[in-house]
């Protein structure tokens, strides 16, 4: 993974999207309860690693459109405008440490991601797809961002 930036350019998909077809879908209710009303710790985990990220990016002047946005083939835990108008794309992964950094996004994930970046790629012109890592225990949080996620 670098951390260059780097622009798409538009390719025509060949797999089939998900039933949905091209749907997309907005999650109102950022956390899922379990029947008994409580929520996961890894479901708390991967949200308040969500908001961390949100905050790095709207400090560097990224507006925020969507969050935990469904294509019709992936979730995208965030999705931007930068400051200069093209859109990001932004997955959040967590960690304890900054050791299994690329194991972290599996290649069925990058799949899913890729899927979903050439989908918006058809729709919405030229954009980035970024891999946003909140790595560190709760208390000293750091988040490293790599812009190219996709071999």
């Amino acid at each position: 993974m670098d951390l260059k930036n780097t622009k798409a350019t538009p390719v025509l998909l060949t797999k089939k999207p998900l039933k949905n077809g091209d749907r997309v879908l907005f999650t109102e209710r950022p956390l899922p309860e379990s029947k008994n009303g409580s929520i996961s710790p890894h479901l708390e985990t991967g949200w308040q690693c969500e908001q961390i990220a949100l905050q790095v990016y709207q400090q560097h002047g990224y507006q925020i459109l969507k969050q935990r946005w469904k294509t019709p083939f992936a979730e995208v835990d965030l999705f931007f405008r930068s400051p200069d108008g093209h859109w990001v794309m932004v997955e959040v992964k967590s960690l304890p440490s900054t050791e299994y950094l690329s194991q972290r996004l599996t290649r069925k994930q990058k799949m899913r991601l890729k899927r979903a970046f050439l989908w918006a790629i058809e729709r919405w012109g030229a954009g980035e797809m970024h891999l946003a890592m909140v790595c560190g225990p709760p208390s000293r949080r750091e988040v490293l961002i790599f812009t190219e996620i996709f071999d």
